[in-house]
C-alpha cells in the first residue's frame, strides 16, 4: 500500500508504504534502489536481520537508511508490520544539512541521526493501527522537525531532479548541464552533497523504475519494445542495467507477481 503525503510535505516525503508479514519462517529480501532515502518502522521488536555478508545484525525497530550504491539482500525473521517513509531524494540533506553522500550505504538508529526528538516517535507508531493515523503521527514529527530547523534548499538540485523526472531519466549530463546552467563537475558535487548520487546514477534509477512500471502493465513479450521506449539502446543493455541495479534479470523480477513493494521483494535460493 503507497499513500502520498500531505501537499505541505511533498517537498520532503515521497510516499509511505505499509508492508505486512505474516510468515514466521526466515526469508530472503531484495532491496534495490529507487533513488530515494527511508525511515522504516517495525510494528513489532525488531526480528533478525542479516544483510548480505553482516552475520546476524539485528537492526533497531527504527532506522534510517541512505542511498543504495547497489542492491541489498536482507535475511527477515519474525511477524508484524513494516511502516515505511519513503523520503524525496534530497530531503535528508535539505532537513539536517548533513551531506547525503555520508550517509550513502548506511542504515542508521533513528535517534543518531534525528537526536532526541526522534526517540518517542517508534512507540508512538506503534500504538496506532491504522496507516492514516500512523501517517499523522509520521507528519507531526515532520512538521515539527520543519519549524525548528533552517530548511536547506538548492533550487538548482530541485529543478534537475524535475527535469530529469519529467523525461522519465533520459537525460545525457551534457543535457542536464544545458538545463541547468551548471558544469558536469560542478552538477557531480551539487547532486552528491544535495543526494548522494551523481546526476547520471539518479538518472539511470529513475529510467528503471519506468521500465518497471510498463512491465507491470504489458506482456513480457513486448520487453524490447518497453525498454527502447524507456530509454534503453536494445535488449542487451536493458538487461544489463536492470541486473545492474537490481540484481535480476527482467524474467526474475516479472516471476515475482506480488512484490512487497517495487523495489522490495522476496527472493528464493533458486532466483
Amino acid at each position: 500500500m503507497q499513500i502520498p503525503p500531505s501537499p505541505d510535505l511533498a517537498p520532503y516525503i515521497r510516499h509511505y508504504l505499509l508492508i505486512n508479514r505474516h510468515s514466521g519462517e526466515a526469508e530472503r529480501l531484495r532491496f534495490f534502489s529507487d533513488g530515494s532515502t527511508g525511515l522504516f518502522f517495525s510494528s513489532e521488536e525488531a526480528g533478525l536481520l542479516q544483510m548480505d555478508n553482516e552475520s546476524g545484525s539485528r537492526f533497531s525497530d527504527a532506522f534510517f537508511y541512505g542511498q543504495l550504491s547497489n542492491y541489498r539482500d536482507i535475511t527477515f525473521q519474525g511477524n508484524g508490520s513494516w511502516f515505511i517513509i519513503v523520503l524525496k531524494p534530497d530531503a535528508i540533506n535539505r532537513l539536517l544539512a548533513i551531506p547525503a553522500i555520508e550517509l550513502k550505504d548506511q542504515v542508521i538508529d533513528l535517534t543518531d541521526l534525528f537526536g532526541p526528538s526522534s526517540r518517542e516517535l517508534p512507540e508512538r507508531l506503534k500504538e496506532k493501527t491504522s496507516i492514516s493515523d500512523k501517517i499523522n503521527v509520521a507528519e507531526a514529527f515532520f512538521r515539527k522537525l520543519i519549524k525548528t530547523k533552517h530548511v536547506l534548499n538548492d533550487p538548482m538540485v530541485s529543478a534537475a531532479i524535475a527535469y530529469m523526472a519529467r523525461h522519465n531519466g533520459i537525460v545525457s549530463v551534457e543535457q542536464l548541464a544545458y538545463f541547468t546552467g551548471y558544469q558536469q563537475r560542478q552538477l557531480e558535487r551539487r547532486f552528491n552533497l544535495a543526494v548522494g548520487l551523481s546526476p547520471k546514477v539518479l538518472g539511470n534509477i529513475i529510467r528503471l523504475h519506468v521500465f518497471l512500471k510498463q512491465l507491470r502493465l504489458n506482456s513480457f513479450s513486448e520487453l524490447t519494445a518497453l525498454g527502447y521506449e524507456s530509454g534503453f539502446y536494445d535488449q542487451s543493455h536493458l538487461i544489463r542495467e536492470f541486473k545492474k541495479i537490481t540484481g535480476l534479470t527482467p524474467s526474475q523480477y516479472k516471476a515475482h507477481t506480488n512484490p512487497l513493494a517495487v523495489n522490495f521483494l522476496r527472493i528464493d535460493d533458486k532466483t
